[in-house]
């Protein structure tokens, strides 16, 4: 049950209710100390005149209920602090008091602020009487440990719900004792008495205690819901120890507690018969003490109140075996009912779930009747659900494919699943669909297979894609490998068996290290490790040549490009395989030309080199007898002549200037020179003078 001081009672009209009941038990105590207080201190004896023995109820008592009627309004208000300072001053100065008494000695408290005017010559003046000084101890233990724990444990419950019949049985005693003028019933031993007023105060805190524990509403599920009000078990104990006060001996007035039993069935904790004994035990065993009989021998009166206590504890016992039984009852149907809930939250869910699904999912009989279908189903099929339920699961299946369906069957019977079996299935309009079906058999609550659930997903569309895929790989015009991370070959095309000479059904399932020549082996490994470590696109083997290794043990040079490929078994490699032989043979053939090229260079270089120094020397002596013959001879013959001369003497300057620009050439390959920018024109002009006479005989115009 919970009770802590912030959640007392809730906002409803019984919380309300008992919230008040708290707070008015706590303010009659705490008015009826103040109001005694006051009078001890003002020394208002006349107060004693319209309220005969008033002073009874001493300072220290009046003290105790004022602590304890603030305790209980603190409780009412959700004030922990003032209910825990309260009870603890309340506790200790019960506890000071029965130390007193029990050590016979005086802890200067009984008239520390108010000196005993009305009674001085008793033997403790001032003191509270020690019953009064126990039930202070009682209700302050109920109040600090109604405060102690936001949760109180089952075994907390009991000791506070006894705890207030307790404060309440000790205030109807004393009240019953000065109404019936038993001595015995308000006076223990030769000590001060507990008044009538402090019987009224405690009959007050006792009801006040009862309300807290027993307040009705509330958060928790374990509070007191009760049908009849709080006050009748109080009054019953009231009554009937009254009755058991009033009687003689001989006679079980205590056997009147049975009803104050019976109050506890509309209580909602089973052991409130066992607290409503323990009171009733109490009260009897009280009204034994609280009167004397001369008539009646003490063994029967003693046997008599055992008898009695007998046939209470056996009414409760029945009482709370009853309560019991039918908690436990209440309890199996709440867990039932919790259970059918939770079964239908999960049936609704497993039906939102298959009805959501995009996949078709249905149940068929082993006789193949289907028995459900949902909108997945009714999408992929084209078949309404009012169609197809129970109709035959071999009106989607092509005739030519019943054997699957045999064959599921078989399975099925035996107990066993089938996952992911690719099927042809047909649609309404006819279509053919390429199905992936998941099978799972249905059991009945003996074990036995009475049908199976299907998954069906359409895979056409994958297929098409997968069936394009296989399409472009073999058109392609590269040998296409496709290998997982350990170097297993799961896909090759057509060129690959022509490049290497195997057939595919050969090397399927293989490690690609076949097609790698066995001086490559060692490091391939750690090839495919870097390439899977960082999948990307690229060339393989950058910077080096690479080569295959055929069926025949003969080797080609080759070109990789490594692709990686996401899948749902994970990552892979595809790569694209070109033999450059012809590439290669190609490539050797212009480096062969190229070297013979650069050897002829070279000996052209040599000869034009050699030639263009030989001539030199002739050139000058042809070239000196040209210029001599025009130095000497012109002017002297005819103008013919001259221009014959001129002719000779500026063509073997242009032939001397050709043969120094040849033997320039002859040394460009070999001089450290830098190239140097030329005028064209003038180059332009030297080849024209040189062509000049070609020119003129062909009558080209430049």
């Amino acid at each position: 049950m919970h009770f802590p001081v912030e959640d007392i009672s809730e906002s409803t009209k019984d919380g309300w209710a008992s919230r008040n009941a708290v707070a008015g038990a706590g303010s009659f105590a705490a008015l009826l100390g103040l109001a005694v207080a006051t009078a001890w201190m003002a020394h208002a004896e006349s107060v004693n005149t319209v309220f005969p023995g008033i002073f009874n109820l001493k300072f220290n008592t009046a003290l105790g209920f004022v602590g304890s009627g603030f305790g209980l309004i603190g409780i009412s208000q959700r004030n922990k602090r003032i209910a825990e300072v309260c009870g603890a001053f309340v506790l200790i100065l019960g506890i000071a008091t029965l130390i007193e008494y029990l050590t016979g000695t005086s802890l200067g408290l009984d008239q520390v602020c108010v000196a005993d005017f009305y009674t001085p010559n008793i033997p403790y003046p001032g003191r509270p009487a020690p019953n009064t000084a126990v039930t202070f101890v009682l209700a302050a233990i109920a109040i600090l440990w109604t405060t102690s724990q936001n949760r109180l444990s089952a075994v907390r419950v009991p000791a506070l719900e006894l705890l207030g019949f307790l404060v309440f049985s000790l205030g109807a005693e004393g009240m019953l004792g000065h109404l019936q003028a038993v001595g015995l019933a308000y006076t223990w031993g030769s000590y001060t008495q507990m008044s009538v007023f402090t019987s009224a105060g405690f009959l007050a805190l006792g009801l006040g205690l009862m309300a807290v524990v027993w307040q009705p509403g509330g958060k928790s599920q374990e509070s007191h819901p009760t049908r009849i009000p709080l006050w009748l078990p109080a009054l019953l104990c009231f009554l009937v120890l009254m009755l058991d006060i009033g009687t003689p001996n001989g006679i079980a007035a205590g056997i009147a507690y049975v009803p104050l039993i019976f109050c506890s069935l509309w209580f909602s904790r089973p052991h409130t018969a066992f607290v409503f004994a323990i009171a009733a035990t109490l009260l009897t065993m009280l009204a034994f003490f609280a009167k004397v009989s001369s008539v009646v021998p003490v063994w029967m009166v003693i046997m008599n109140r055992v008898l009695t206590a007998c046939a209470l504890w056996f009414t409760a016992t029945l009482v709370y075996l009853r309560r019991r039984t039918e908690q436990a009852l209440r309890e199996s149907e709440l867990r039932d009912a919790t259970a059918r809930k939770e079964a239908q939250e999960k049936t609704t869910l497993l039906v939102s779930i298959v009805e959501s699904s995009d996949d078709a999912i249905l149940a068929k009989k082993l006789d193949g009747t289907i028995l459900s279908w949902n909108r997945g189903a009714e999408r992929i099929f084209g078949y309404k659900a009012e169609e197809i339920v129970g109709q035959k699961v071999t009106r989607l299946i092509p005739d030519e494919m019943h054997a699957d369906e045999e064959y599921i069957l078989g399975q099925l019977k035996l107990g066993r699943s089938i996952d992911h079996f690719e099927t042809v299935r047909l649609h309404k309009d006819g279509r053919r669909l390429n199905i992936s079906l998941t099978i799972s058999p249905i059991h009945d609550q003996d074990g036995k297979v009475i049908g199976a659930s299907k998954i069906a997903r359409d895979i056409t569309e994958r297929k098409l894609a997968e069936e394009r895929f296989h399409l472009v790989v073999e058109a392609a015009p590269s040998s296409m490998v496709m290998a997982d991370r350990t170097g297993k070959i799961l896909l090759v095309n057509r060129k690959t068996e022509e490049m290497f000479g195997y057939r595919r059904n050969e090397i399927l399932d293989q490690s690609i290290e076949c097609l790698i020549p066995e001086r490559f082996r060692a490091a391939h490994p750690g090839d495919v490790a870097s390439f899977f470590s960082d999948p990307q696109s690229r060339a393989m083997g950058a910077g080096r040549d690479l080569f295959g290794r055929r069926k025949d043990g003969t080797e080609i040079p080759l070109e990789i490009g490594l692709n990686p490929i996401e899948t749902p078994q994970g990552i892979l490699t595809l790569a694209s395989i070109l033999d450059i032989s012809l590439r290669k043979k190609a490539e050797e053939e212009l480096r062969r030309k190229t070297e013979d090229l650069m050897r002829s260079n070279q000996d052209l270089e040599q000869f034009a080199y050699v030639a263009s120094h030989d001539l030199q020397e002739p050139l000058r002596a042809v070239a000196g007898c040209v210029q001599l013959l025009q130095q000497r001879y012109k002017g002297q013959m005819d103008a013919r002549a001259d221009e014959f001369i001129a002719h000779a003497v500026d063509g073997t300057s242009r032939m001397q200037a050709l043969i120094e620009d040849l033997l320039s050439y002859s040394r460009v390959s070999r001089a450290e020179n830098p190239l140097k920018p030329v005028d064209i024109g003038f180059a332009l002009d030297i080849a024209l003078r040189n062509l000049s006479t070609a020119i003129q005989e062909s009558g080209m115009e430049i």
